[in-house]
């Protein structure tokens, strides 16, 4: 890498000036809000009720983080990591939202199958990572492929719409997913995925960038405002943070779900004799972190568990099906290349 790196423009800044331009404010505030509502909805319903005092400061506080980080990156970030001004336009504010939708379904696909296989088909955590490879083999081809496309034919529109629409195409077949091992499903569920998913991993930023190097071109003597243009270095930081606050959020949200899902579970698993502190661990406590205690059990009872996992994780699937479809809605919004 060092081999490669451009020698011939060094920046002039001096270190302070550019120590400067970090937004330091609007990234200590944006990981505050983060954190706190995470926090919030971790314990809502788990270690504290949801009318407590303490979940509902804990979001109230962390939406008004929020809005004061909104205020900073609008009024007093020189370089915002999250330039607002993208969201006044259609075409970068749709490939933003694609962008969320992609980074929020992919997480929880790379966190809740896994889970799936371990849990429901008691697939060994070795295995359980082979089996993966069904993702994550035609991911990185497709992804591969569709990046040397897109940079050679500039064309990016189409890859993007197809990609939104395979990937929900592949959620919603794992709603289907059942409680025992169905190899054809297993494998070409996840094929699907793996290259609707991979189809949007650089595509959308690629067309991000080409979209933002279009207004830059077009800012010399045109009607755009200096302040509405974003530049590509910094649309490419929002489109990074965009990406990784989705990984967050979609965790969350999902272990959220899942624990909705099993509470009302609670009086069947002890009616087939599961010990109440085992059940109360597979429903009200972190379920991902109970998997282990499902092997210690009887057949029967394994069964019994197993279904009840089964029906939460085909909750959760809607759930990511909806938010992809809200990334194929905004997909239609790209415009042409």
């Amino acid at each position: 890498m060092l081999v490669l790196l451009d020698e011939d423009h060094p920046r002039k800044n001096p270190f302070l000036v550019g120590l400067k331009t970090i937004d330091c404010f609007g990234t200590l505030t944006i990981l505050c809000s983060t954190l706190i509502v995470l926090l919030g909805l971790e314990f809502g319903g788990v270690n504290f009720a949801w009318n407590s005092v303490t979940v509902l400061c804990l979001i109230v506080f962390g939406a008004l983080a929020f809005l004061l980080f909104l205020f900073i990156e609008y009024k007093v970030a020189k370089e915002p990591i999250l330039p607002l001004s993208l969201f006044t336009n259609l075409k970068s504010a749709a490939l933003l939202t694609v962008c969320f939708a992609h980074g929020t379904v992919y997480i929880s696909c790379a966190y809740f199958l896994p889970f799936y296989f371990q849990s429901t088909l008691q697939a060994l955590p070795v295995h359980s990572g082979i089996w993966f490879l069904g993702v994550t083999g035609p991911l990185a081809a497709t992804s591969l492929g569709a990046t040397l496309y897109v940079q050679k034919t500039k064309r990016y529109s189409a890859v993007i719409r197809i990609g939104a629409v395979v990937q929900t195409i592949g959620f919603g077949l794992f709603i289907t997913f059942p409680p025992y091992r169905s190899w054809v499903r297993i494998v070409l569920f996840q094929i699907l995925v793996g290259m609707g998913v991979g189809a949007l991993f650089q595509s959308t930023l690629l067309a991000l960038q080409n979209h933002l190097q279009q207004q830059q071109q077009k800012l010399p003597g045109s009607d755009i405002p200096d302040a509405v243009v974003v530049t590509v270095p910094s649309g490419t930081m929002a489109f990074t943070f965009v990406r990784q606050m989705s990984y967050g959020i979609s965790v969350v949200i999902g272990q959220l779900l899942l624990q909705s899902q099993m509470k009302p579970q609670l009086a069947a698993l002890v009616k087939v004799g599961i010990a109440p502190d085992v059940a109360l661990a597979l429903t009200r406590e972190d379920t991902v972190l109970a998997t282990p205690l499902i092997r210690t059990l009887e057949v029967g009872q394994q069964a019994v568990v197993r279904e009840a996992i089964a029906r939460g994780l085909q909750r959760i699937w809607m759930l990511y099906v909806g938010v992809s479809g809200v990334g194929v809605v905004a997909s239609m919004f790209v415009g042409r290349e």
